[in-house]
């Protein structure tokens, strides 16, 4: 892969929280770009701790929708789900939040 094209994928996937794609683009560059571009291990650490902590958090606010029965509600934590696994880049995990989505959808 040209190495301009792993040095903007870097910087772009360092905006966001998808550390897996972060450590595989580090991986593809190998050093070949200096060390400001290896794998930062500190950033990955963090955004994989607040993420973690972002999905408690859902998953309480969900369990209290459910425990409460309030349809639209659920199915917004289920979108909220949705969102959070797609910036992480957990994609086989959105099929299953559709079809929950789609089930508490009017």
């Amino acid at each position: 892969m040209n190495l301009k094209a792993l040095q903007m994928a870097y910087n772009e996937i360092k905006k966001g929280e998808n550390t897996q794609l972060m450590r595989e683009v580090a991986q593809k560059i190998n050093g070949r770009l200096g060390p400001s571009y290896e794998l930062d291990s500190a950033w990955c650490d963090v955004v994989d701790h607040r993420a973690e902590q972002k999905k408690e958090k859902l998953d309480n606010e969900l369990n209290a929708y459910r425990t409460n029965l309030i349809k639209e509600s659920i199915r917004m934590g289920y979108n909220d789900f949705g969102d959070f696994y797609y910036a992480h880049g957990q994609l086989g995990v959105l099929d299953k939040l559709v079809d929950l989505t789609r089930l508490f959808s009017f």
